[in-house]
C-alpha cells in the first residue's frame, strides 16, 4: 500500500493507534511523519500519549497553550527522567509539533509508581491515594490477553526482581490498559485522535483498543511498527510498517521499570 494510501484509510478512522518500541528513532519518526499528515487534514486532531501520565495534565495544557515554552521547561515540569526515563530527544520533535500547532495532548498513563506496586501486592493492596488513579473498571476476563501477559511474564521473571505471582503481574498489565482506554474515552470527545503507545498495548487489539472501543464504540484502526527481520502474524495489527534492518538500533539495557514500559 503507498503512504497516501494509508493516510486516506486513517483519516476515516476516529482514533489511530500507532505501537513503538520505545528505544527505536525510527519509530518516532514514522510515528512524527503520520501525525503531521493527519494534522494537516484533520484540524480537530488531538494527541495522546503513554510518555507521560494523567496526573500531568494541567502541564500539558500549559505546553500547548503557551506555544512558546522550551525543551528544559517540558523536561522539569513532567519530571521526564524521574518517569518515563527514555531519551526526550527520542520524542522531542512529536511534542514540539503539538506545541507549534496547538494539538490537544493528553497525558494516558497511571503515574509509574503504581503498576509496580500492583505487580507486587495486587490491586487490594493499594492505598487510596494510588487507587484514585485507576480505571473505574478494569477487566480482568480476556483469555488471549492473559496468555500474551503469561508468555511476557515467563520470559522475564527469572531475570527481573519480580515477585513469583502472575496474577499480580497480569492485575499491573490490566490496569495499565484499563486506565489508558478510559483516558482515551475522557478526552476524544468528538474530535479524532492519535494515540502513541508502546506495541505491545495494542497487538491483536485486546490491550488497549478493544478496551477503549468497548467505552466509546468509535472506530479505531491499529499500527504496528516492526522491522524486516521480525516474524510479525497478519493479525497482529490492522497495519504493519517495516523498517529496514540497516535503521534499527540496539535496544538500551533494562531496569525492571523499563521492562515494565517496554513490554506490553
Amino acid at each position: 500500500m503507498a503512504y497516501h494510501e494509508l493516510i486516506e484509510r486513517l483519516v476515516e478512522a476516529k482514533i489511530v493507534y500507532i505501537g513503538e518500541s520505545h528505544t527505536q528513532p525510527e519509530h518516532h519518526r514514522i510515528q512524527l511523519r503520520i501525525l503531521q499528515d493527519l494534522a494537516d487534514r484533520m484540524p480537530d486532531l488531538r494527541l495522546g500519549v503513554e510518555m507521560i501520565d494523567k496526573s500531568y495534565q494541567p502541564v500539558l495544557d500549559e505546553w500547548v497553550r503557551d506555544g512558546n515554552l522550551d525543551r528544559e521547561w517540558f523536561l522539569e515540569k513532567t519530571h521526564w527522567y524521574a518517569n518515563w526515563r527514555f531519551p526526550f530527544d527520542l520524542y522531542a520533535e512529536i511534542f514540539y509539533l503539538a506545541r507549534d500547532r496547538h494539538i490537544p495532548l493528553f497525558g494516558l498513563n497511571l503515574p509509574f509508581h503504581i503498576p509496580p506496586k500492583i505487580a507486587i501486592g495486587g490491586l487490594d493492596s493499594l492505598m487510596s491515594a494510588d487507587a484514585f488513579f485507576l480505571a473505574k473498571h478494569i477487566d480482568l476476563s480476556s483469555a488471549a490477553h492473559r496468555r500474551y501477559i503469561q508468555e511476557i511474564y515467563e520470559k522475564h521473571r527469572k531475570s527481573a526482581s519480580l515477585k513469583d505471582h502472575f496474577e499480580y503481574f497480569y492485575e499491573a498489565q490490566c490496569a495499565w490498559e484499563d486506565t489508558m482506554a478510559e483516558s482515551i474515552a475522557r478526552h476524544v470527545g468528538g474530535a479524532p485522535m492519535v494515540v502513541l503507545v508502546g506495541n505491545g498495548h495494542i497487538v491483536y487489539k485486546f490491550g488497549i483498543p478493544d478496551r477503549a472501543f468497548a467505552r466509546t464504540g468509535l472506530p479505531f484502526v491499529t499500527i504496528y511498527l516492526s522491522t524486516e527481520e521480525e516474524p510479525t502474524e497478519l493479525g497482529i495489527a490492522d497495519y504493519i510498517w517495516k523498517i529496514p534492518k540497516d535503521a534499527v538500533h540496539a535496544p538500551t539495557s533494562g531496569t525492571m521499570h523499563d521492562m515494565n514500559q517496554e513490554k506490553p
